[in-house]
């Protein structure tokens, strides 16, 4: 969906990551062989380029997502708001906009390191019975340093828990600010 959206407002190719890689693991292993993932896997397997912790594929910058009626392309400026709550497609959305410079960040840092994992199995203990998730893929970020956490804004809007229940949007107030 974010891809979707930037294509209204961004028509040059870009992506938000330059990797995706399947680490090897039992789990993995052990799937179904219909299961979604254990067909990704062995796709995998059969095609990408071995790395010492499973397999990797690299990912070109693809062109936008561009609507068929040009009428609709944004012209204005735009603004992404974010907050640490902001994880998954969200988050690399904002990792787009963040690495092509496609518009101006407001808000808290999001909630997800810049290299972000995924493509989750879950499990259960043997003895508790307690389920568990585990990522089996990671993604490599196409800008920033990777081991930072989240997408930093081009302005930062601190947001209390006392804004909140005082019914305040301090983030949507500087955006607004900022459009007056």
């Amino acid at each position: 969906m974010g891809r979707m959206l930037l294509g209204y407002v961004f028509q040059k190719p870009s992506t938000s990551i330059y990797s995706k890689t399947f680490r090897s693991s039992p789990m993995l292993e052990t799937l179904p062989p219909d299961n979604w993932l254990a067909k990704a896997y062995a796709t995998a397997k059969k095609n990408w380029k071995p790395v010492s912790d499973g397999y990797m594929v690299d990912i070109a910058p693809q062109g936008a997502m561009i609507p068929g009626n040009k009428d609709l392309l944004f012209k204005g400026k735009f603004y992404l708001l974010t907050s640490a709550r902001t994880f998954s497609s969200a988050h690399m959305t904002a990792m787009e906009v963040k690495c092509y410079g496609i518009g101006t960040i407001i808000g808290e840092p999001t909630g997800e390191r810049m290299d972000l994992s995924g493509e989750i199995t879950g499990f259960t203990l043997p003895n508790t019975r307690l389920e568990g998730i585990l990522p089996t893929a990671r993604y490599t970020t196409a800008c920033g340093d990777g081991k930072m956490v989240g997408v930093q804004p081009d302005i930062y809007v601190k947001v209390a828990p006392s804004d909140l229940f005082a019914g305040k949007d301090p983030v949507m107030e500087k955006l607004m600010s900022l459009c007056r």
